[in-house]
């Protein structure tokens, strides 16, 4: 079982992969391999956790579980969000979410009922979460004086062209800072071996080294103000004097550091600077893009005060940009997400999941805080506040990778905690006239389920079946992944050929693979405009519709889809509606469809049209 967790926590980081075209030229794909290991290696391990404690009462280990205030809380919020699929526009956003927060809340559940049983479990996920991104940190290094073949960053032209296996500056330093803290844990914990320490202390120093070379401005916010919730609450929980004291040391080490490596870095400054200025002015936050996105999505929710719906922030958004309407959105860039969780939670669950998601933040910042062992009630808290801080301005729970690390952190944390004894029910308290025991016996009977179900495998083999449906579904995801993948890139390569059409021909040839077998991600949509443009250059004008209508049902307020619609519809008059509702989404919508621009029964009747053809 350690090997299997040992896997399943530490490879989803280190998860990449390659592609060729005909041409001989490659790609790499960093964030949806993450995805796909994630899902895979996430239900085998959920499928053995529970196989693993059958002969121990889960029943019992369960409701253990569930007394957590944060457990319930987090439960009470993820079935809110997922009831919000009754009224979510495009079906496949809201499964790619809810298959994912599925998994995780079960991995969550099962984790913590697998600590009630095996102390080990999650010193193994700790050191596993730990271990992964020491690996990020070794390649990020390396890739930052030694240029690494195959490991081409997504976007060099920003200026850091060392994100390791993350592809991206963000990703990476997201990834470093919802670990960082666990690290500095290990760091001070006094019952380990010097050398085992001193091993941990110099991993953590390079981890800071290259959180501050990624220029991530959510970072430096997120390291500062948890390092600042450790700082307080190391004062306050501990001997004023000695507290005191090993505070001090530690902060001037800290800011030691920060200075020597800042010292070297003048674009780090630069972006450290930035962030300032938005705590001296928050005022000016508005006026950012984070604050764009926060302003359009209260607009949002005040048409929506239920939500959109789980995973349609990118859809609803288009018809909703009351503020500064063209910032990220033009006709080569449409945003995709609200660069904040928390703004992301407002506009897809309305106030009441945002208000549930609120209630669960701050019950589990409590319970951190609070738990008996005072050095990880600090390192634990500092951790929590981290993720809380970057969720505020980027997008955390929107990155496969980082969704799967923040459970695994859930887990550590909360199973860290030592389990509170069961209280007996007030049935037993009360006695009524029997001993403790009988007691216990009569109301065992009140809430003892069918005999068929009690001890049986009947659950379990259900459970083993949905594994093995859902590990078929991510291999199949990633599959389709990747001849999406090859499409996006052979068409690149046709934009800057002198003689496109082999590699259109290429695009349409994959086309049937791209609709093949289940699976879907957000971008998915894109393919399909691809395949729909390729096809109609070479002419093949049915299939540039049916391609294009794939792509609508994706993202059906999208300007630049709607006018691929009106670029490859035949039909004139079709082509002139298509264009007018593509102008309406793109300069005039402020609140939602309007009576006549985007008609809906147009675009739902079309699209049914073009799906039968």
């Amino acid at each position: 079982m350690k090997l299997l967790i040992w896997i399943a926590v530490s490879l989803p980081a280190l998860a990449i992969s390659w592609g060729y075209l005909p041409d001989g030229s490659s790609f790499v794909l960093y964030r949806e391999p993450k995805l796909v290991a994630a899902g895979l290696l996430g239900w085998v391990l959920l499928v053995a956790l529970a196989w693993s404690g059958r002969y121990q009462k889960p029943r019992d280990a369960l409701e253990t579980v569930f007394k957590r205030p944060v457990i319930f809380v987090l439960a009470f919020f993820l079935a809110y969000m997922l009831s919000t699929g009754a009224w979510t526009q495009v079906s496949a956003n809201y499964l790619y979410e809810a298959n994912q927060y599925l998994l995780l809340f079960g991995l969550l559940l099962m984790g913590l009922v697998a600590t009630q049983r095996n102390s080990s479990f999650v010193e193994t996920a700790s050191h596993s979460l730990l271990v992964s991104l020491g690996i990020v940190t070794a390649i990020g290094i390396l890739q930052w004086f030694v240029e690494i073949p195959g490991l081409a960053p997504i976007d060099p032209e920003i200026g850091v062209a060392h994100p390791s296996l993350m592809g991206y500056k963000n990703p990476a330093a997201l990834a470093l800072v919802g670990q960082i803290f666990l690290l500095a844990e290990r760091v001070t914990h006094r019952s380990r071996r010097l050398p085992v320490r001193i091993g941990w202390g110099i991993l953590w120093i390079l981890e800071l080294a290259y959180l501050l070379s990624l220029r991530s401005r959510t970072s430096y916010l997120a390291f500062a103000g948890a390092g600042l919730v450790l700082l307080t609450l190391w004062l306050v929980r501990g001997s004023v004097r000695r507290a005191g004291r090993q505070a001090l040391v530690a902060t001037a080490a800290v800011c030691l550091a920060c200075v020597l490596i800042l010292s070297v870095q003048e674009p780090a400054r630069k972006r450290l600077a930035a962030t300032t200025s938005y705590l001296l002015e928050p005022a000016s936050y508005l006026t950012s893009d984070r604050g764009t996105y926060l302003l359009n999505t209260l607009n949002m929710a005040r048409h929506h005060p239920f939500g959109v719906g789980l995973g349609d922030w990118q859809t609803a958004y288009p018809l909703y940009r009351l503020r500064d309407r063209y910032r990220a959105f033009d006709d080569s860039f449409e945003v995709r997400r609200a660069h904040s969780d928390h703004v992301q939670f407002l506009g897809e669950g309305g106030w009441i999941g945002m208000s549930l998601w609120v209630a669960f933040l701050g019950t589990l910042l409590w319970t951190t805080a609070t738990q008996s062992d005072r050095r990880q009630a600090c390192f634990h808290s500092a951790q929590v506040a981290a993720f809380i801080l970057a969720m505020a301005t980027d997008y955390v729970l929107e990155l496969p990778y980082s969704k799967y690390q923040f459970f695994w952190v859930l887990i550590i944390v909360l199973g860290s905690i030592k389990a509170q004894r069961i209280e007996a029910d007030s049935f037993v308290a009360a006695g009524v006239g029997v001993g403790h025991a009988q007691g216990r016996v009569a109301a065992d009977r009140r809430i003892r389920r069918p005999r068929w179900l009690h001890r049986s495998t009947v659950p379990l083999v259900v459970l083993s079946l949905v594994g093995l449906g859902e590990v078929c579904y991510h291999w199949a995801l990633g599959s389709r992944i990747q001849t999406a993948a090859r499409i996006e890139s052979s068409y690149q390569s046709a934009r800057s050929s002198a003689h496109p059409e082999r590699n259109l021909r290429d695009i349409v040839a994959l086309a049937p693979r791209l609709a093949k077998g289940p699976g879907h991600t957000k971008t998915l949509y894109r393919a399909w405009l691809t395949v729909g443009e390729a096809a109609h250059r070479l002419g093949q004008n049915e299939l540039a519709l049916a391609a294009t209508g794939r792509a609508l049902r994706l993202h059906p307020f999208s300007p630049t889809t709607l006018r691929s619609m009106a670029r490859v519809t035949t039909d004139p008059e079709a082509s002139a509606e298509w264009l007018r509702a593509s102008e309406f989404v793109k300069d005039k919508a402020v609140d939602g469809p309007s009576d006549s621009y985007p008609d809906p029964h147009f675009l739902r009747d079309t699209i049914r049209f073009q799906s039968r053809r």
